[in-house]
């Protein structure tokens, strides 16, 4: 990622704090460092690693800067289905940093040169790495992609038939894919609306607020979000433990969005 894409306050940061140092690399992360919905970054100087993150609605960065001739160890990549991870820890705090696994290439060049400013840094007591957290794949009955096109279903078929638009809509989110189309099918003619939420309560707050952005969407798709849409749109958000605040922050921005008449 060049330094020219990151947020201002970030690059603002970065230039006072480094003082004159040039940034090495930089990347952006899937989400808040902390998990949560929102932005992260992770930038590489000749001295230290430069983390911000900031979470969804919140207008201030967190920032942590870690010495690296303090000692960073244990540094990989490990991948999660649709995710990428840095994992590396200090010698008091264990890190991993989530990123879209199709962003891992954007990844090799600041690994390889953090590696390599580690290898020459000051031995420090090891720390043992965290383990890799493994998700349980036990009790899922359908994954994040195919119920996020079955829920498309339930909203779009809530006045017992879908709309030439809210098919096309639900097609073209999963780029046509016949197999993922199958999947949500079988459970859309299966199961409940309720049991589909219940089966999605593994999702992390970013995968709830994107299937519940493409929710909005389709119930717009055909000119009308009726009121029943409605209600089960804000049924799978409260069930995934969105706020109001942010449901209506999404729902404003997707409303502005879809008012294209305004522009003739």
């Amino acid at each position: 990622m060049d330094m020219i894409f990151l947020p201002s306050k970030v690059k603002d940061f970065i230039e006072k704090s480094a003082a004159g140092q040039k940034t090495l690399a930089c990347v952006r992360a899937s989400g808040s460092l902390t998990g949560k919905s929102g932005e992260g970054y992770m930038a590489l100087l000749a001295d230290r690693v430069m983390l911000f993150s900031r979470e969804f609605g919140m207008d201030a960065y967190e920032n942590t800067e870690i010495n690296i001739a303090n000692g960073i160890s244990g540094i990989s990549v490990r991948r999660e289905k649709y995710n990428s991870f840095i994992d590396f820890n200090t010698g008091s705090k264990n890190y991993s940093l989530k990123f879209s696994g199709s962003d891992e290439k954007e990844l090799k060049p600041l690994l390889d040169l953090l590696e390599k400013k580690t290898a020459d840094a000051p031995a420090s007591s090891p720390v043992q790495p965290a383990p890799p957290h493994v998700e349980s794949q036990k009790e899922r009955k359908i994954s994040p992609i195919a119920g996020m096109a079955a829920a498309m279903m339930y909203v779009a078929g809530s006045d017992q038939k879908f709309a030439e638009e809210e098919e096309k809509y639900i097609r073209d989110t999963i780029i046509n894919d016949e197999s993922i189309l199958e999947k949500a099918y079988e459970y859309y003619g299966s199961h409940s609306y309720e049991e589909l939420i219940n089966d999605l309560s593994f999702l992390d707050h970013h995968q709830a607020l994107c299937i519940t952005a493409h929710l909005i969407e389709v119930g717009m798709s055909d000119g009308l979000l009726e009121s029943g849409q409605q209600r089960m749109i804000w049924q799978f958000a409260a069930a995934m433990k969105i706020s109001e605040a942010e449901y209506r922050n999404f729902l404003d921005v997707l409303l502005a969005k879809n008012q294209t008449s305004a522009l003739y």
